[in-house]
């Protein structure tokens, strides 16, 4: 410590103070006033200039604040020499030790703690020691009230020239921080199970830097697109499908305008497979009227898409088969009822007798047939397709067969007949190919003009045979192309005829062609007309496999 300032001194002559034993005793006589003095010729030469007065000594005044800022804090803090003994510490850091800051000082960490604990803390300060640098570190402490985790800085204490003479250091108990990063990390876990099972990915778009950062699972929603949908929202935007890109553009648009969140529904393309559905939901953060930034999820909802479509088409089936039970049935089964009661009490006159008997056998075949169609249906919806019974013959013979049967119907139509190869033999089901024939020209007929031909070709070629029918008169709508095949879908009512159709139609026939291996594709234009192409193997799935089991087994060899 410094010395206390000395005292002034008086004006008044105090005695001089007693000589010390062993030396002599000071002179009495009063020091000359400085002055000036002679010189060796004479001459007189200046005084010496007078010390100047003592700089207020400020050193304690320093230690006493950096002891007192010391002891302030809630952290340990210390200072060792080195040999590792603790120079400095405070109170908090005598605690963490267990001891007194008397206990502390003037000794090393060999003294004050366990062997390991102590060798890990001479190895981190040799290290500052040789290198110079500060070290950071962690320590994990399990006591009985649980685990705690201190954070700990050592480095290197330097004179003037950069020569080491001894480290500081300082450690704090970050436990509760610890606690809060881990809950964190957990947080983060949950949040990113919960958008892997729910399929929904994150964005934030940096309006002013105009970047888009995206969340990690984004790769496997769009299936593995090579750099995700871009960082850019340029580049988000052409992985949008062209036919919604213009929508969704235009309600970015709006929301950057006046700054408002919104919901959107988009297809994206992705490697393979057709566009997926996705859902946005975005919230703009603005301020002062200005879009600065927005946040979004995004979520695939094909699937959901596909679901609530399949949920509707059950609910309209549901609803179509109520209509057609009650309407559709009811009404010849009505009719057959009346004239039964009509016969059972004497019956009509004699010239109308005939007439009669044509009436219930047409009401009795229209309820065979609307509940062969019915049947059909629901093998094909659920009983796993469309039974077939197949056996070798002509197709040939079975279109000359059909087409004589819409011509006894059809006098007044014309329906032509036309084969084309030498052989148009297979094994394919007459009566279910049949249904597909007459299906296909009852359709040609009623959407034709009556004064036009129906064509029926069928073609034999060397694997396989095709069946052609074709009528013109006006294209099957566009937007029904894609939906033509689907059951109760019905086309546009060309005639009185129409309204008979049940729109189960072209579904059978699809069901049947698929089961006997075959494809079924349509052309309709308005210089071409409509020409529904089937093509049947010779030999269809069902065929082998009666084959197969009609084989019989190969003799046993010993």
């Amino acid at each position: 410590m410094s010395e206390p300032p000395a005292k002034k001194r008086s004006r008044r002559t105090e005695p001089a103070p007693a000589p010390e034993p062993g030396k002599p005793a000071a002179s009495k006589r009063a020091a000359p006033a400085p002055g000036p003095r002679k010189g060796a010729r004479g001459s007189e030469e200046p005084a010496p200039a007078a010390e100047p007065p003592e700089a207020p000594q400020t050193s304690s005044a320093r230690s006493l604040s950096l002891a007192a800022l010391v002891e302030s804090v809630p952290d340990a803090v210390f200072t060792k020499d080195l040999q590792g003994r603790y120079l400095l510490i405070n109170e908090a850091g005598a605690r963490l030790l267990g001891r007194t800051v008397e206990q502390v000082v003037g000794r090393t960490d060999s003294e004050l703690l366990r062997p390991e604990a102590a060798a890990a803390r001479i190895a981190r300060d040799r290290q500052v020691f040789a290198t110079g640098r500060a070290v950071t570190y962690e320590d994990v402490e399990h006591a009985p009230e649980g685990v705690r985790v201190w954070l700990s800085v050592i480095g290197p204490l330097k004179d003037t020239e950069g020569n080491v003479f001894g480290l500081f250091g300082s450690t704090r108990d970050i436990t509760s921080y610890q606690h809060v990063e881990e809950e964190q990390a957990l947080n983060v876990e949950r949040l990113r199970l919960v958008m892997d099972a729910a399929q929904v990915s994150t964005w934030d778009w940096d309006i002013q830097a105009g970047r888009i950062r995206w969340s990690e699972n984004i790769t496997s929603l769009l299936g593995g697109v090579p750099g995700g949908p871009g960082d850019t929202y340029e580049a988000f935007l052409q992985r949008v499908l062209a036919e919604d890109r213009s929508r969704f553009a235009q309600q970015v648009a709006a929301a950057l305008k006046a700054p408002a969140d919104f919901d959107a529904e988009f297809r994206m393309y992705v490697p393979t497979g057709a566009p997926r559905w996705m859902r946005a939901k975005v919230r703009v953060l603005s301020r002062g009227g200005r879009a600065l930034r927005m946040l979004g999820t995004l979520r695939d909802v094909t699937r959901e898409l596909l679901l609530e479509e399949e949920s509707r088409r059950a609910v309209d089936f549901q609803e179509q088969l109520v209509g057609i039970v009650s309407h559709d049935i009811r009404s010849p089964l009505g009719a057959i009822i009346s004239w039964a009661r009509i016969m059972a009490v004497g019956g009509p006159p004699p010239e109308e007798q005939q007439r009669t008997f044509k009436r219930i056998t047409s009401a009795a075949l229209r309820i065979e047939r609307l509940t062969r169609l019915l049947l059909d249906f629901a093998r094909a919806r659920l009983g796993g397709g469309i039974t077939l019974e197949p056996r070798r013959g002509d197709m040939r013979d079975l279109i000359q067969k059909v087409t004589h049967e819409f011509r006894v119907a059809y006098p007044e139509r014309s329906v032509v007949c036309e084969v084309e190869g030498a052989d148009t033999h297979g094994s394919w089901d007459p009566d279910r190919l049949g249904q597909v024939l007459s299906n296909l020209l009852e359709n040609a007929l009623k959407y034709s003009p009556p004064d036009t031909q129906v064509r029926l070709l069928a073609r034999g070629d060397k694997e396989q045979v095709v069946l052609m029918v074709h009528n013109q008169g006006k294209p099957i709508p566009p937007e029904l192309m894609p939906h033509i095949f689907e059951p109760f879908r019905r086309g546009p009512q060309a005639s009185r005829t129409a309204k008979t159709s049940y729109g189960l139609g072209l579904y059978i026939v699809q069901e049947i062609v698929h089961a006997h291996g075959g494809t079924i594709e349509v052309r309709s234009n308005l210089e071409e007309g409509t020409t529904f192409s089937v093509q049947l193997p010779r030999l269809p799935p069902a065929a082998l496999e009666l084959i197969k089991r009609r084989a019989p087994a190969a003799p046993h060899r010993s």
